[in-house]
């Protein structure tokens, strides 16, 4: 009878176990690109690790790399313009459309701010293989084009050449 209540008794403990860790919050991980803190015209990946919620992680992605500044500021720099927002992220037949507000456009940007800022959205978000490009909208309009220096008219695809610089 010993033996018998020890086993119930461990099968119990292993049953709570396994349950609370099937609905214990689980992390997720996810990269974000942001310019080098060295100006260099590049994008270098940074390792995200955070608990889960109830977005989906393209979505946490994108909003980690517009609200949280680099984890090494010596490492990274924040390249997002301030005040700008995300307004709405949406996923449609391999297209996210991403909308901010007038924000991120208001504050007179050179070609290289510019630049950092677009591709690191688009390389963030392109990660997810369910993404193949970025329809950039600003306050929900198609915009022709970013600070005077980019054309956003049509959906951004992943810059590749961005990240093999970093990769040397």
């Amino acid at each position: 009878m010993k033996k018998f209540v020890l086993f119930l008794a461990n099968f119990i403990v292993c049953l709570l176990l396994v349950g609370c860790s099937l609905f214990a919050p689980k992390n997720i991980e996810f990269i974000v690109y942001r310019p080098p803190a060295d100006g260099s015209e590049i994008l270098l990946a940074e390792k995200i690790q955070m608990k889960n919620n109830d977005k989906s992680v393209a979505e946490n992605a994108l909003i980690h790399l517009m609200t949280v500044k680099p984890a090494d500021d010596l490492a990274y720099q924040d390249c997002v313009p301030d005040g700008a927002k995300l307004l709405s992220l949406q996923v449609k037949d391999g297209i996210a459309y991403v909308d901010f507000n007038k924000e991120v456009s208001k504050k007179t940007m050179g070609s290289y701010e510019a630049t950092m800022f677009m591709g690191a959205v688009v390389n963030t978000l392109t990660e997810f293989k369910e993404i193949k490009a970025v329809q950039i909208l600003i306050e929900g309009q198609k915009k022709v084009m970013y600070c005077g220096v980019l054309d956003i008219e049509e959906p951004l695809t992943r810059n590749e050449s961005l990240l093999q610089k970093a990769a040397k």
